[in-house]
């Protein structure tokens, strides 16, 4: 009798378990008769896949042990969802980009979409054309109000995770400065002016920002836009020194100087050789990976630094430059080594690349500036997808780009392994010898690439 009780009394505590973890999915779908299913992924991955009901509807579950960030995916639409373990979520999926939505079951989603997208909206069309001090102000109102909205929603629904809370308020702390980085030049832009005259007010603004800057805990590693936006303020502190040393070495330093926790001290010096060390000149990739040893002692850091030295002798500085042929805007072929004797600048870019697009008018300036150089030739390199290939073509005529424009369609995977493109828009430089001067290098906006790439061409 005690061991028939004890077998019930376990079940069901598995049942109860299991309904706990699971997460049930139900909605509809604008049914097209062409996708039959809904895609359920994590970090891109498909995890599971919900078939659709000839009515346009679909239901099915998964089983998480913690809360999770998914999509889910149906046509061109897809929707993310923050799932957390015993929730019953109910989706409606459109077959057009962002056009999904959340009905119920799913508060933590809520709370991310409305920190993100609902509240204070950054509409270009609204915020470009604002004056410095009104758009200052706004950012400052939206990072306020973000806030104290976070704390009346969660006390709300006060089983809301308290690490997932954190990352949701440090996610758009960190997303709000960065929109502060490019705005001079996007609002130059917008308004069709000639400068940004309140360019010293707006850094004395940043350097406040950079105060407000955590360096003491670790948790913000795993949060891209507080990276990020570390990674701006140490660049503009690490420009301003003035010595014989190389940039890594300066950053090595001055990161040193300025964190005191030891993981986010050996967080940003990895992070810095992975992203830099590439740039450096042979013989000064050495000197620079002893002194990362030196202050580096996490082994998984360690050992990813070989492979990073292993991959800047192969695609780095004084590499050869990886050679390709592509088809022009006008279906002719273009062979980049047939340029060899010649500085080439080589902008890879999409057309749906908001920052790509923001480029394109500094590199037409800079073209037209440099057109009578003939020892520089810049060259832009379409990423898009095959089925994009006309919407590209009439980008490049609507934006009037002039020159070398190129489409890579099958060929970019070995464009993107080669040059090491994790992320665009990617600008390189190669030499008249052929070999890779700077990979992930300055963009046209830059003040100084014009210069650099004249110094080069001599």
């Amino acid at each position: 009798m005690k061991r028939s009780l004890f077998t019930i009394l376990f079940t069901i505590a598995i049942l109860i378990s299991y309904g706990q973890s699971q997460v049930t999915f139900k909605g509809t779908v604008e049914y097209n008769g062409k996708d039959k299913v809904v895609e359920v992924k994590e970090n891109n991955r498909t995890i599971k896949t919900f078939p659709v009901n000839e009515n346009g509807t679909f239901n099915g579950e998964i089983s998480l042990d913690k809360l999770t960030q998914l999509s889910l995916g149906y046509s061109f639409c897809n929707l993310p969802i923050i799932a957390k373990p015993g929730r019953d979520i109910t989706v409606s999926l459109g077959t057009q980009p962002y056009t999904g939505k959340l009905i119920s079951g799913s508060p933590e989603t809520q709370y991310y979409l409305d920190m993100r997208f609902l509240i204070y909206p950054a509409d270009p069309k609204i915020v470009f054309h604002m004056p410095w001090h009104v758009y200052k102000k706004y950012q400052e109102d939206a990072l306020i109000t973000k806030m104290r909205y976070s704390e009346i929603f969660c006390m709300a629904y006060n089983d809301m995770p308290p690490l997932f809370k954190k990352e949701v308020e440090q996610y758009n702390k960190y997303a709000n400065f960065s929109l502060l980085i490019n705005w001079p030049q996007f609002h130059v832009n917008t308004n069709k002016l000639t400068e940004f005259k309140e360019e010293a007010d707006w850094r004395a603004h940043m350097e406040t920002l950079f105060e407000q800057i955590e360096w003491n805990d670790p948790f913000l590693l795993g949060i891209p836009q507080y990276v990020s936006f570390a990674e701006y303020a140490l660049n503009e502190k690490i420009k301003k020194v003035k010595n014989d040393k190389s940039f890594l070495l300066n950053s090595f330093d001055y990161i040193k100087s300025t964190v005191t926790n030891p993981e986010i001290k050996e967080y940003f010096i990895y992070h810095y050789t992975n992203k830099y060390l590439k740039d450096e000149s042979p013989s000064g990739r050495e000197a620079v990976m002893a002194a990362f040893r030196e202050s580096v002692k996490n082994p998984k850091f360690l050992a990813q630094a070989e492979k990073i030295l292993a991959d800047a002798k192969q695609f780095g500085s004084d590499a050869p430059a990886f050679d390709f042929t592509l088809e022009d805007v006008n279906g002719n072929m273009v062979t980049l080594s047939s340029f060899k004797g010649k500085v080439v600048y080589i902008d890879f870019w999409a057309t749906w690349c908001a920052p790509c697009r923001a480029e394109i008018p500094h590199m037409n300036k800079l073209k037209e500036e440099l057109k009578d150089n003939k020892d520089i030739v810049m060259i832009c390199v379409s990423t898009d997808q095959a089925a994009d290939k006309d919407k590209w073509k009439q980008m490049v005529k609507d934006m009037k780009m002039e020159g070398y424009q190129l489409f890579a369609g099958d060929k970019y995977p070995d464009i993107r392994k080669y040059y090491k493109i994790s992320g665009i828009p990617h600008f390189t430089m190669i030499g008249k010898d052929g070999k890779i001067y700077k990979n992930m290098t300055i963009r046209p906006s830059n003040p100084q690439t014009k210069s650099v790439l004249i110094d080069l061409a001599k």
